[in-house]
Order: C-alpha cells, then sequence, then structure tokens
C-alpha cells in the first residue's frame, strides 16, 4: 500500500466504525491498540500494514473488494463537495431558505466526516440571517473540527471561517476583533492548501476596509497598495470590483480626486460589465462624492440620480437613502428647495420601512433645514425635534446639538425668546455630554 492508498483506506475505516457505532476502545485489544487505530483513521504512513489488514478484519471489511469500495466512496465524496458547493452558492446568492432547506436534507449518515463544514455553512447563514450569536458559535466549532473534514482541506475552509467571523465582528461594530480575525485568516489561507485560494483577496481586502474605518488610513493605504499589485492574480469578479471601489474611496480620504475618480471610473466598467448593481451603487455614490468635494455640483447630480435609478435593482435601501440625501444636499445648495424637499421627504419614507436611523435623522434634520429656508419655521422646528429624538436613541449627541441650534434660530426668527434661551440652555447640557464622551482635549 502507497501513502495515497493508507490515508483512504484509513478514512474508509473510519467511516466503517461510525457507521457500526462503535468506539476506538471497542475495537482495541491485545494486538491492536486505540492510538494504532487512531493513526490508520488518520492516515499515518509508518502504521504496520498488517495492522491495517487486522483492524479491517475485525469490521468484517473484505480486502479483495476494496479497490472496488473504494472507487465508490470516491464518487459519494465528489457527490457531496458538489451538494456543499451548490449549497455555497445559494449563501452568496441570498437564496436563504433554499440553502437552509438542503441542509436539512443532508442525512447524518451521509455527513459524519464533513462536520467541520456543515458547522461553516450553517454559521454563513447565520451570518446572513444576522443572528451574529449563533453564526459565531457555529463557524469557531467548524475550525476546530477542520482536520477531520476532507471538504474543508479542498476548499480553505479555516480561512473562509475567520473571514465570516470578521465580517460577524464587523457588523457588530467590533472593528478590532474582526481585524483579529482577519489576520488570522491571512496566517491559516496558505498553511492548509485548498483549491480556493481567492479567499486570500477577500481577506487582504476587508483587512484595508477594516483599517480605514479605524481610522488607520496610511496602513490602510499600504495594505491596499499590497493587495494592487497581486490584483493579477484576482479571479472573482467582484473582489476585482470592490478593489477598485477600495481604492477609490481611500484615494479620496488623502484629496487625491483625480487619481481617485480614474479608479472610480474603471470599477464601473467591471460592475457595469458584470451587472453588479450593488457595487455600482457604492462606485457611483463615492465618484458623486468626489465631484461634491471638487465643487462640481453638476456632474455629482448626474451621478447620483443615476444611483436613485438603481432602486428596483437594489435590496439596501440605506444605500439609496444616502444618496437621495447628498441629492437633496446638493439642491439645497443650490436654493432648489422644492426638489431638495421632495428629495428628503422620499429619503424619510425609505428610512422609516428600513429602520435606517442614522441617515433617517440626517434625512429629517435636512427636510427642516428646508423648511427654514422657506420661512416655515414651526414645521422646521418640529422636523428638527424628531430628529433630536431619534438622535437621543443613539446617543448621537453632536446630532442633537445641531438639532437643538437649528431650534433655537428659528425661534429666534418667530421672536419667542423665552424658547431661544431654553434651547441655548440645552445645548450647554449635551456639550457637557460631548466633553465627557470625548475627553476635554479632543480638538487639540
Amino acid at each position: 500500500m502507497n501513502v495515497f492508498q493508507i490515508a483512504e483506506i484509513g478514512k474508509f475505516i473510519r467511516k466503517m466504525r461510525k457507521e457500526k457505532g462503535l468506539r476506538l476502545e471497542d475495537l482495541s485489544d491485545d494486538q491492536i491498540s486505540t492510538a494504532t487505530i487512531s493513526n490508520i483513521e488518520r492516515g499515518v504512513p509508518h502504521v504496520n500494514q498488517e495492522k491495517v489488514l487486522y483492524l479491517m478484519k475485525k469490521l468484517n471489511l473484505d480486502m479483495d473488494k476494496l479497490p472496488e469500495i473504494l472507487v465508490k466512496e470516491n464518487e459519494d465524496m465528489e457527490s457531496m463537495f458538489l451538494k456543499f458547493h451548490a449549497i455555497e452558492n445559494m449563501l452568496h446568492l441570498e437564496q436563504l431558505d433554499q440553502a437552509w432547506e438542503s441542509l436539512k436534507e443532508l442525512s447524518e449518515e451521509s455527513t459524519f466526516q464533513y462536520q467541520a463544514t456543515l458547522r461553516s455553512l450553517k454559521g454563513r447563514y447565520y451570518l446572513q440571517c444576522k443572528k451574529w450569536r449563533r453564526a459565531e458559535r457555529e463557524l469557531t466549532e467548524s475550525n476546530l473540527l477542520i482536520q477531520q473534514d476532507p471538504y474543508a482541506k479542498k476548499v480553505n475552509l479555516e480561512a473562509i471561517n475567520y473571514y465570516s467571523l470578521a465580517c460577524c465582528s464587523y457588523k457588530q461594530n467590533h472593528l478590532q476583533q474582526a481585524l483579529k480575525y482577519i489576520e488570522r485568516g491571512l496566517e491559516v489561507v496558505g498553511k492548509n492548501g485548498g483549491e480556493d485560494d481567492q479567499i486570500k483577496y477577500k481577506l487582504m481586502m476587508n483587512r484595508v476596509v477594516y483599517l480605514e474605518k479605524l481610522g488607520r488610513i496610511e496602513e490602510a493605504l499600504n495594505h491596499a497598495e499590497t493587495l494592487w499589485e497581486e490584483i493579477s492574480e484576482v479571479r472573482d469578479i467582484t473582489v476585482l470590483i470592490q478593489i477598485h471601489a477600495l481604492k477609490a474611496e481611500l484615494l479620496r480620504k488623502i484629496k487625491l480626486y483625480h487619481d481617485a475618480i480614474r479608479y472610480a471610473k474603471e470599477g464601473i466598467n467591471l460592475a457595469v460589465s458584470a451587472r453588479d448593481y450593488n457595487n455600482l451603487t457604492y462606485l457611483w455614490t463615492t465618484l458623486g462624492t468626489l465631484y461634491l468635494e471638487l465643487g462640481n455640483k453638476e456632474d455629482a447630480e448626474t451621478c447620483f440620480k443615476l444611483v436613485l435609478s438603481f432602486q428596483d435593482q437594489i435590496q439596501d435601501k440605506n444605500k439609496l437613502l444616502l444618496a437621495n440625501n447628498i441629492l437633496g444636499s446638493i439642491f439645497l445648495l443650490q436654493d432648489r428647495l422644492d426638489e431638495a424637499e421632495k428629495a428628503f421627504v422620499q429619503a424619510i419614507e425609505w428610512g422609516e420601512k428600513i429602520k435606517g436611523v442614522k441617515e433617517l435623522v440626517h434625512s429629517i434634520f435636512l427636510l427642516g433645514k428646508v423648511k427654514r429656508q422657506k420661512g416655515e419655521y414651526k414645521q422646521a422646528i418640529s422636523h428638527y425635534h424628531r430628529a433630536s429624538e431619534l438622535a437621543k436613541r443613539m446617543e448621537a449627541y453632536p446630532a442633537i446639538f445641531r438639532c437643538y441650534f437649528e431650534i433655537a434660530l428659528c425661534y429666534r426668527q418667530l421672536g419667542d425668546q423665552e424658547n431661544m434661551k431654553k434651547y441655548f440652555d440645552l445645548m450647554n447640557e449635551v456639550q457637557k455630554e460631548i466633553d465627557a464622551k470625548d475627553g476635554l482635549f479632543q480638538l487639540l
């Protein structure tokens, strides 16, 4: 028997033992120890072949029929791999109900050696359902079972799990923990082999994202350059598009606007080819923001109007909410008050449906500004007051401060000195909260 045959026989023996409900201790005797049985099942090369034959005899396995059995076993394995790949595709395409049903259809007998994969798939399912704790538990358990799972080694499952754990932490705003998972994923991505080498670039990309969110812009740029040097190796079109989007956003942060515009446009061309509306929305929003920061309101308006035309193709209305707020702000700057009001009313309608509190506060606040510029001060006060109440839920004290300031200005326009003073006093109270939270020397 060569090394490959020993490994395959070992896997098959383990499967047969499990199917018979036997423990290692049940098969050990004075001729063969539990340690030797374990070595055989794990395919350890130096195991005495006589011991392998002895163990097969104890399990009533016919050596003459073994080649035929192993061929069948390999066919079963390939069939199982295909099922796993199909479920991964369902999860990627957000067909969550179908993915869960397919997981439930897998029998326990046929999947006992694939527990790491099953736990991982369940973890990724829970991640997309926003059930964070369940997702973390399944993914962590999966990593403990990697060594016994043949599919896990084939697809770089440990790295995939760390990537998913990082996403889970990021969604909960635990950025430091997310970054730790990414670093761990990059450590293991090359160690375990596997056909899916593209997970490496997803990990590298998210490392840049998390560093940028943590305000570590220089580090983010350095890692973005490293990622860009390997871009010819990236085969996943979605990752390729996102790398361009990330590069454009980072260059915007350091005010290299024209370079950022070039990368955004390259990303847009890729996203159009892939009909990737989610990334198109992000890239056109980035491009519009770049034009706006350059003072080119006309081109910015073109970008954000296009983003809003994607509304039937976009599931995440938060992205549309942001675009509507920026477009309305452009109208506000140009004194196109009726168009601005229409944009903010639409944004509020979306925000109320999706419960996107942060952008909703912004939309209501901006609608208040429209009303104030129109001289409709009482309506403006009503909008500012609502925005401040929503901001209180998030303890967003700078937003509360801005709302109170605008309310005070409205009361001054109405000649109501008492209420104006009341809101200036409230601003002082909010400023104390800001100082306590951010620290006295935050501005220095």
